[in-house]
């Protein structure tokens, strides 16, 4: 019988549609032929088109989750192949589930899409108080800092550095990204491209003092159609990557191709989850120095 491959870990927010949060996850690792286990930070009530409230999950259940899931199978002996975090209560959860897990292996890949709000309106970040420290993420840099990969797009980008709607142009972000970066060479700012209207679907990726871009693939392209937790996937997806092994150019490739497919499968909101295609999306280095 077959050695069973390490599986990745998981942690983040339950939404019973299934399109995001941690099923999503789990469809996203079993369509790569990867196990997944989930650690829940919240309950949520949502759907593809709506979302009313959340409900953290307290530090002795996280923990409990935690301790009972690192003691057995799949990750007992060698822990998990990476890690993804999604939705947080605050920076401290998040330390949390990675104070445990990189105790234990500080090599296993850590990879962070930072959830401020469900794409169906709620604002996570209000739900969490966050608004009276007048921070969306308080804590947002140093955690961030522990992973191999974190994966914003250009408005949480803006929330993350702005205390105001606006306040700073697109021209400002892509300075503090490259800013952030090479403060944090360690760690690969992924700043996704979805929201971008001057250039939509063309993610910039910057890891110390290089960056370069990932354009969308034009056999999706026409078929793409928004998609509740496509964030979700694409951070799972390049979780995945590592996982596997990949280094960071080609786990970051093929987690933008798996991800285009997503929103290409079907025409409303839930897309469907499929064993990955083959085919190289352009990649190119735009800037190096």
């Amino acid at each position: 019988m077959p050695e069973r491959p390490r599986g990745i870990l998981i942690a983040g927010g339950y939404d019973p549609s299934g399109g995001a949060g941690v099923l999503a996850d789990a469809k996203t690792a079993e369509a790569h032929n990867l196990d997944a286990a989930a650690v829940l930070s919240a309950l949520t009530v949502q759907s593809a088109e709506s979302a009313e409230a959340v409900q953290w999950v307290d530090d002795a259940w996280l923990d409990a989750q935690l301790e009972r899931l690192l003691s057995d199978i799949p990750f007992a002996a060698q822990g998990p192949a990476a890690v993804k975090l999604g939705l947080l209560r605050d920076a401290d959860q998040g330390h949390r589930i990675l104070d445990r897990v990189l105790d234990l292996w500080p090599d296993v890949p850590v990879v962070w899409d930072p959830v401020l709000s469900a794409s169906a309106g709620l604002d996570f970040r209000a739900e969490a108080g966050s608004a009276v420290s007048g921070e969306a993420f308080p804590g947002w840099s140093a955690l961030a800092a522990r992973c191999r990969v974190w994966t914003p797009n250009f408005p949480e980008w803006a929330r993350l550095n702005a205390p105001a709607p606006g306040l700073l142009g697109r021209t400002d972000l892509l300075a503090a990204a490259a800013h952030w970066a090479g403060e944090h060479p360690q760690s690969l700012l992924w700043l996704k491209g979805g929201h971008d209207a001057e250039a939509p679907g063309l993610d910039r990726l910057f890891h110390g003092k290089a960056a370069w871009q990932l354009e969308p693939d034009p056999v999706f392209a026409g078929g793409a159609k928004p998609k509740h937790g496509s964030g979700c996937v694409l951070a799972t997806a390049t979780a995945v990557g590592l996982a596997k092994g990949l280094d960071l150019a080609d786990a970051c490739a093929g987690a933008k191709r798996y991800t285009e497919a997503f929103l290409a499968s079907t025409p409303d909101l839930l897309g469907r989850h499929q064993p990955p295609e083959l085919a190289d999306l352009p990649f190119s280095t735009v800037r190096s120095n």
